[in-house]
């Protein structure tokens, strides 16, 4: 079936308020039914206002599982960040549907059981945490399939064993460098050679502290948070 701009936008909109209404929170949240769904605090809309793309309710005393029929049906969206709630109950099967998802946002929450199985086919993931809940047992060998991601934040859970091999290699992983072998042939550096090229290497660091320029040898120094 091939759904018209209108009516893509109506059936986000209904999900989104069949999500509130039967989501207890504490009020923060107030979408008006009249009111344009991509005017709403914590959605923002496609630019052709079609379909919501991102969906952040922080914070807004949310409690308790996410209703099936709900957000799972926002097929278009890409952010998703319910962070810092009291939400629980396990991860809503229905997520499955959101294979267009780029970065979700679920850390400080209360959602429990093991790691969900829906979040592997979300194939475009680049950031996912579920940091600071109450996960239980191991992290599947499919978390491999999510081949964006830049950032896996998965700390103060119950999770148990290790990562799997693959998950376990960033990209802020070096190679031991090799040594370079010299030619039994060639001559050993000189005192004279080697006094040079302390020298050079001095005046040089001296150059770059009157310029101001430094240089680290960092990849990724720290995690980017929602």
């Amino acid at each position: 079936m091939v759904l018209s701009v209108g009516s893509e936008l109506t059936e986000d909109k209904q999900a989104l308020l069949a999500f509130l209404s039967n989501t207890p929170h504490a009020n923060r949240v107030q979408w008006n039914a009249s009111v344009s769904t991509c005017n709403w605090v914590g959605v923002e809309c496609d630019p052709n206002l079609s379909f919501v793309h991102t969906l952040r309710l922080p914070s807004v005393g949310l409690v308790g599982p996410i209703p099936p029929n709900t957000l799972g049906k926002l097929s278009q969206l890409r952010v998703l960040s319910l962070r810092s709630n009291r939400l629980s109950g396990q991860f809503p099967s229905d997520f499955s549907n959101l294979t267009l998802l780029r970065d979700l946002y679920l850390q400080d929450n209360e959602f429990s059981g093991e790691f969900p199985a829906s979040v592997t086919g979300m194939t475009r993931l680049t950031r996912l945490d579920l940091s600071s809940n109450n996960f239980t047992g191991a992290i599947p060998f499919t978390v491999n399939n999510l081949t964006h991601l830049t950032g896996l934040l998965l700390g103060n859970n119950r999770f148990s064993g290790n990562l799997p091999t693959k998950a376990q290699t960033s990209k802020t992983t070096r190679r031991p460098q090799n040594k370079k072998t010299r030619d039994p042939n060639s001559k050993a550096p000189t005192p004279e050679h080697s006094n040079n090229a302390l020298n050079k290497k001095k005046q040089k660091t001296e150059q770059q502290q009157q310029t101001g320029k430094t240089t680290t040898d960092c990849e990724s120094c720290s995690e980017k948070r929602e």
